[in-house]
């Protein structure tokens, strides 16, 4: 019986200036577009926000969204925005891990929801991205 030895690589680390950026939908298009200049973007992300100053543990709960969801304001209630969660932490970040990657994917169509990300591929974590406005 032979073991798959998996290597484990830190994830890129990005700084997103979204400060040119006047509603929700705007913030997304230039994180979006961060992804995309930096090369790890694809489809089936999904952006969990989270305290840029702590860090990122595998599984936990955290403001989950798709890419589909992104763009959409928080109108108050439970659930957040992750971009708008990012910033009412210390130092607001946003964690972008591969969907197909995870043990148990937020299911689609939900909105943005806190929910439980377990992560037992650590390649599965593309990149941490800190905000700055």
């Amino acid at each position: 019986m032979s073991l798959e030895k998996r290597e484990f690589r830190e994830p890129l680390s990005i700084e997103v200036n979204l400060s040119e950026a006047w509603d929700t939908e705007s913030e997304a298009e230039l994180l979006i577009e961060a992804l995309k200049r930096a090369g790890i973007y694809k489809e089936n992300l999904l952006f969990c926000g989270f305290n840029g100053a702590q860090q990122f543990r595998t599984a936990r709960s955290l403001f989950a969204s798709w890419e589909e969801n992104l763009k959409e304001g928080w109108s108050g209630g439970e659930d957040i925005n992750p971009i708008e969660y990012a910033f009412e932490q210390k130092k607001p970040a946003i964690a972008i891990i591969d969907g197909d990657k995870i043990d148990n994917p937020p299911a689609r169509g939900a909105g943005w929801k806190y929910a439980e990300i377990k992560i037992s591929d650590q390649s599965a974590l593309l990149a941490i991205v800190f905000l700055k406005r």
